[in-house]
């Protein structure tokens, strides 16, 4: 590619993200102007997990639990944000440049989220959410097998 044509295609990637996160704002708004009984309210969230992941690109990822807290706030009956801070650690192992070796690999995220709740449907609401953040990733105790 050219150096104009990258330009425009740099350009329309951000045409395109301005489009839906207008759209996004606009649907809110909406629905905060269809509530006006809206009560906002702070909120504290606490969610534990668990996965398990056999290969990814060779290297082996084993089974790793996670956890992540954060304070919140709803500011419509459709509207929320909330500040995250997550945790994850695991155990890495595969064949680098022939020689087999292990790492324990540990994650510290902290995010900064808005969801989009549609419904409520019962007990069940759908939701739709993008959010922002930093991670800080280090790996130790690296061992050759």
């Amino acid at each position: 590619m050219t150096d104009p044509e990258i330009r425009h295609a740099r350009y329309d990637m951000l045409y395109r993200i301005s489009l839906f996160i207008g759209a996004v704002i606009m649907i809110a708004a909406f629905m905060a102007i269809g509530s006006p009984k809206a009560k906002s309210e702070p909120y504290v969230r606490l969610d534990a997990a668990y996965s398990s992941a056999n290969q990814m690109q060779g290297y082996n990822l084993g089974a790793a639990p996670a956890i992540e807290g954060g304070f919140g706030y709803r500011w419509t009956p459709h509207l929320r944000s909330d500040l995250t801070l997550g945790y994850r650690s695991y155990r890495l192992s595969g064949t680098v440049s022939g020689i087999d070796a292990t790492s324990r690999v540990s994650s510290l995220a902290l995010m900064a989220n808005t969801y989009l709740d549609i419904g409520p449907f019962g007990r069940f609401t759908p939701y739709v959410g993008g959010g922002v953040g930093v991670s800080r990733n280090s790996v130790a105790e690296t061992a050759l097998l």
